[in-house]
């Protein structure tokens, strides 16, 4: 059993974190920002940085290459969905990011620059960078402001997908 702690302050235990995140509603976590059949929507549960999306399967499978068309066919609209709802918040760059070695099931990160990030440089060093510093504190946003911007986020991507 792994114990996760949220940025809001409470604990998530679970065997498997992507199941524990896929299930999770508005009620249940405030971040989650879009629920679909295939995908889940979220604010990063870990960190307190405004923005910080990730799209994550609702089913076990860690690379797109095992999508199925289903999934295909929806995730390209929700990427885009996503991405313009951060640019409605004002987010102007965000670097997407994937990795198929960390959970049990696929997740894409859209991590958005915030502008104390720009003495960091660019790219992965500096998203490595910004989350070390977030996760010590420095550059850390109050989780009302990030459960906000999660709101926000929320709305944007629901006119979009309809």
């Amino acid at each position: 059993m792994r114990v996760i702690r949220l940025f809001t302050g409470h604990e998530l235990r679970t065997a498997c974190i992507g199941c524990a995140v896929a299930n999770l509603t508005e009620t249940d976590y405030p971040g989650t920002i879009h629920v679909s059949p295939f995908f889940h929507v979220h604010q990063d549960i870990e960190t307190a940085l405004a923005g910080f999306v990730i799209i994550s399967t609702r089913r076990h499978v860690t690379s797109i290459a095992d999508f199925t068309m289903q999934e295909l066919q929806h995730f390209g609209p929700t990427l885009v969905a996503a991405r313009k709802a951060l640019s409605e918040a004002g987010f102007e760059t965000v670097y997407i990011f994937q990795n198929e070695d960390s959970a049990d099931h696929f997740h894409l990160w859209l991590f958005p620059a915030h502008p104390w990030m720009k003495e960091l440089g660019k790219g992965p060093a500096m998203l490595a960078e910004a989350l070390r510093q977030v996760k010590t504190g420095k550059g850390a946003q109050q989780p009302s402001h990030v459960v906000a911007i999660a709101r926000r986020l929320s709305l944007s991507m629901e006119r979009y997908l309809d």
